[in-house]
């Protein structure tokens, strides 16, 4: 590592394990990542009031179902959306969705983590949260919660894109592509960063190392203090603007179902859509009854 580079100094972990926030990361690609996630905290924000406004059309009160019985409600989200119980009554669907759901649930604690270790005990206490033996088991499960994340997102494609149920359409494409550019780059991420930076406790970034090991075996030296310095940062700024957004078709200006693909909604035949020019009332019935969301918001798996 070159003496007094003060893109590395985030790098260096002198008094023990400590996480190694924008190491290798400049000043205008930091400020860049926080202005990036205020607007997309904005937007989030934004989304949700705007499902809040449907949700409490034409509710002026709480309705009766959606108060009391706290214990039985919290049970059933333990059970269905916790548990996945309904899901894995399909063996392979309820594999992968049960992988991703957690991968992502861990994921994002470790996220949250993060944000909170630099941006409120680095700031406010002086102190760091992501430091000694927690951190190295915060390393620990985050690979094990990416790669299982990862294997559940393989699979879905695999069931998705080869054996094709009739009911999965392509409504998600963009996400699970998103997704997996998100959790591969960071992976690739770590392991440059542990082979610019290598550490004695590098081990408990498991997936990250072994991937360090490689760039060891096969980029020398020269690589490692030259290019593998410029392909981490870019991947990680990759990683950083990957988040996954959902991706709706409209079929109000087509006259045929419409199913969502990786570039571009098209329209799909139907023998039962008439066209414009075919008389009789159902005609007109059958070319504006073609909502989007019997076509492109099909099942997420």
């Amino acid at each position: 590592m070159p003496p007094h580079d003060p893109t590395l100094t985030a790098c260096l972990q002198p008094t023990g394990p400590l996480r190694p926030t924008f190491c290798n990361v400049p000043e205008w690609a930091q400020v860049t990542l926080y202005v990036a996630g205020l607007l997309a905290i904005g937007i989030f924000a934004y989304g949700i009031y705007r499902h809040w406004r449907v949700w409490m059309a034409g509710q002026p009160g709480a309705p009766a179902r959606n108060t009391g019985r706290w214990g039985e409600r919290a049970g059933l989200v333990a059970r269905y959306v916790l548990g996945q119980s309904k899901t894995l009554e399909r063996r392979y669907a309820g594999l992968f969705h049960t992988g991703i759901l957690w991968g992502f649930i861990l994921l994002f604690i470790g996220t949250a983590l993060a944000t909170i270790d630099w941006d409120v005990f680095r700031l406010f206490f002086a102190t760091r949260l992501l430091g000694g033996p927690f951190y190295l088991g915060y390393e620990a499960v985050l690979d094990t919660a990416g790669l299982v994340f990862t294997v559940g997102l393989l699979l879905a494609i695999w069931r998705r894109y080869v054996t094709a149920p009739h009911h999965v359409l392509g409504a998600w494409d963009f996400v699970i592509w998103s997704l997996v550019v998100v959790n591969v780059t960071g992976f690739v991420v770590e392991g440059l960063r542990l082979a610019i930076a290598p550490v004695a406790w590098g081990g408990y970034s498991w997936v990250g190392q072994g991937l360090a090991n490689l760039v060891f075996a096969f980029g020398g030296a020269e690589f490692i203090q030259g290019p593998a310095r410029s392909l981490h940062l870019w991947l990680w700024l990759l990683h950083a603007a990957a988040a996954p957004r959902r991706r709706w078709c409209s079929s109000r200006r087509s006259r045929s179902p419409t199913r969502c693909t990786w570039s571009r909604c098209r329209p799909t035949p139907s023998s039962r859509t008439s066209s414009p020019s075919e008389p009789g009332p159902r005609s007109s019935r059958s070319t504006s009854r073609t909502p989007s969301s019997s076509a492109c918001r099909g099942s997420a798996s």
